[in-house]
């Protein structure tokens, strides 16, 4: 079988169309799947920041009363040698005062 130039000619337009649609159609399929992935690590991205703020605000929160436990432990060390240091005293007094 002979072709003519002209068959030839649109045979090779048809597949060139053809494989055009395709690359343009898979193009655009990657493209919304690049898109996808983007929208998918900016929320991430922003779920992350609020996260890392929200867990900063706690841990502030967990150091305050950290140092506010401290600070009524060594209040509470500070009575108890005082009041061990009245007794004490007390007992020398009467200790003396008995000899």
């Amino acid at each position: 079988m002979i072709f003519d130039a002209q068959t030839i000619l649109n045979f090779g337009i048809g597949t060139l169309a053809v494989i055009g649609a395709y690359l343009f159609n898979n193009q655009q399929q990657i493209e919304r799947r690049v898109q996808r992935l983007e929208d998918v690590q900016g929320g991430t991205v922003e779920s992350l920041k609020a996260d890392i703020k929200e867990m900063e605000v706690k841990v502030d929160k967990l150091t305050e009363k950290i140092n506010t436990l401290a600070a009524n432990i060594h209040a509470q060390k500070n009575a108890d040698n005082h009041l061990n240091a009245t007794l004490n005293a007390i007992l020398k007094h009467l200790n003396h005062e008995t000899q």
